[in-house]
C-alpha cells in the first residue's frame, strides 16, 4: 500500500513538471503571422521584390522611422526607441526598414527582437543614428559600410534625452558636414538569455556629462499582448520570442495582399532620384526636404507677416497724408480764393463799379437828348425864326411861339452902377 501511494506522489509531481513549461511557453512563443494579423489595421501587406512579404504603414511620405514621433530612453539593453504609434512595440524591435523611391519606408518582417535596429555616430557637440537596412546586423556598424546622408538623424548632445526630441532635429542639409567630424559608437550589450548583441549607443556617464543631469535606466517589463509604453519608470513592451512558423508548420502569410501596381504612390518621382543599391548617394528623404522647405516657408511667413504689417503702418501714414493733402489744398484753395476775390473785384471794378466815371462818356452823347432843355431852348428858337416865314403867318401863332421865351425867369443881370449925370437945373446959367 505504502509503494503505491509513493508511485501516485512521484506521478503527481511528473506531471506538474512536465505541463507548466509547456504553458510558459505557449505564452511567449509566436509566430511571424502576429505580425501580419497585428499590423494590417495600420498598413497594407505587399509581396515586394527580394524580400517576400513586406508592410506599409499608412502614413505620407514625411514619415521616417526612428525620427517620427517617438523618442529615446536608456535601459539595460541600451538606448531604446519608443514609439508613439500603436504598431510601434513590432516595427521598431523586429525586422529592418527599406527606403523605396516610388512608396517610401517598407518594413520587412524578421524574428529578432532588439531596443532598435539602428547604426550610431557622434562627435564634439552632436549624436546621430540611422536605419539599418534587411539583412544588416552591427557588425555593418563597425565596418565600411556607408549609410547615405540622408538617412541620418543627428542632434545636439543635450538633447539627446528630450522626450521631445524630434522637435531639435538638426537639418538634414549638413548630414555631410557633421558626418565627415564623427565617429562610429561601438558600444554593445549582449544578451545571453537570446544570445544575440545590440548597439547600445551612446555610453551612459558622457550623457551625463554633456547634459548635466542624472541618467537612470529604465528597466524593461515584458508584456503579453502588443503594446509599448513607460509606465512608473518602466518601459512596458510586448516582445515575445518569434519563429517563423507555428507548431503546426503552417505557413504563416497576411490576411490581405495588395498588388504593388494598386499602391498609392507616396513619394513624388524626380528625374534626379537615386534608387537604393544603384549607388552611396541614394534616395533623399522627403520629410526632411520638406521640413526644411516648411522651415523656410515659416521665415516667408513671417517675413510676408512683418512686410503686411510695414505696408499697413505704411497705408495709415498714406491716409493720414492724403487727409491732410486733401485738407490743405481746400484750404489753398480757399486761401487763394480769398486772395484772388480783391483782384476779381478790381478786375470787375471797371465792368461793375463806379458807373459815375462812365456817365462823362456818355452824357455827350445824351446831352443834346435829355440834359438840360433849358439850354436847348435858345438853339429852338434861333432855329424857329427861320421857319416863321414858311410855316407861321398869323401873329397869334408867333405870340404863342414867343410865349415860352416868357417863362423861364431871366437870370438877373448885374447891372452896371449909373454914372452920375450933371444936375443941369442946379448948375446956374
Amino acid at each position: 500500500m505504502k509503494h503505491i501511494t509513493k508511485i501516485i506522489l512521484v506521478l503527481f509531481f511528473c506531471g506538474i513538471l512536465i505541463t507548466t513549461p509547456q504553458k510558459a511557453t505557449a505564452q511567449i512563443s509566436v509566430s511571424l503571422q502576429v505580425f501580419y494579423d497585428q499590423l494590417s489595421p495600420y498598413g497594407q501587406w505587399v509581396d515586394y521584390p527580394q524580400y517576400g512579404y513586406a508592410w506599409i504603414p499608412s502614413l505620407d511620405e514625411t514619415f521616417m522611422p526612428y525620427a517620427t514621433d517617438g523618442h529615446w530612453v536608456l535601459t539595460d539593453y541600451g538606448w531604446t526607441w519608443v514609439s508613439d504609434y500603436d504598431w510601434g512595440w513590432a516595427a521598431f524591435h523586429y525586422g529592418r526598414w527599406q527606403y523605396d523611391p516610388y512608396y517610401g519606408w517598407i518594413w520587412i518582417p524578421d524574428t529578432m527582437w532588439g531596443p532598435a535596429w539602428v547604426a550610431w555616430r557622434q562627435s564634439s557637440g552632436y549624436y546621430g543614428w540611422a536605419p539599418l537596412g534587411p539583412g544588416l546586423d552591427i557588425s555593418v556598424n563597425f565596418g565600411d559600410y556607408d549609410i547615405p546622408p540622408e538617412r541620418w538623424v543627428f542632434v545636439r548632445d543635450v538633447d539627446i534625452v528630450r522626450p521631445d526630441v524630434r522637435r531639435y532635429y538638426v537639418n538634414r542639409t549638413e548630414n555631410v558636414t557633421i558626418i565627415k567630424k564623427t565617429t562610429v559608437i561601438k558600444n554593445t550589450y549582449v544578451d545571453r538569455s537570446r544570445n544575440i548583441t545590440y548597439v547600445a549607443g551612446p555610453d551612459k556617464n558622457e550623457v551625463q556629462k554633456v547634459t548635466g543631469k542624472p541618467v537612470k535606466p529604465v528597466a524593461i517589463e515584458e508584456s503579453n499582448k502588443p503594446e509599448q509604453k513607460v509606465n512608473n519608470d518602466k518601459l512596458v513592451i510586448y516582445k515575445p520570442q518569434v519563429k517563423k512558423e507555428d507548431n503546426s508548420g503552417k505557413k504563416p502569410a497576411p490576411p490581405k495582399v495588395v498588388a504593388l501596381k494598386d499602391v498609392k504612390k507616396r513619394v513624388p518621382r524626380r528625374e534626379n532620384a537615386n534608387v537604393p543599391g544603384n549607388n552611396q548617394q541614394q534616395e533623399k528623404n522627403n520629410r526632411n526636404i520638406n521640413r526644411s522647405d516648411s522651415d523656410n516657408n515659416r521665415a516667408i511667413q513671417q517675413q510676408q507677416k512683418v512686410n503686411q504689417n510695414k505696408n499697413r503702418l505704411d497705408s495709415g501714414n498714406n491716409k493720414v497724408n492724403r487727409q491732410q493733402e486733401e485738407k490743405n489744398p481746400q484750404n489753398i484753395n480757399r486761401a487763394d480764393s480769398n486772395n484772388n476775390r480783391p483782384n476779381q473785384q478790381q478786375e470787375r471794378k471797371p465792368q461793375n463799379i463806379n458807373p459815375s466815371n462812365n456817365k462823362p462818356n456818355q452824357q455827350p452823347e445824351r446831352k443834346p437828348e435829355n440834359i438840360n432843355p433849358q439850354n436847348n431852348k435858345p438853339s429852338q428858337e434861333q432855329a424857329k425864326p427861320n421857319m416863321k416865314p414858311q410855316n407861321m403867318k398869323d401873329t397869334s401863332l408867333n405870340k404863342n411861339l414867343h410865349q415860352p421865351q416868357q417863362k423861364p425867369k431871366p437870370k438877373p443881370v448885374p447891372q452896371k452902377p449909373n454914372k452920375p449925370q450933371p444936375d443941369t437945373a442946379r448948375r446956374p446959367h
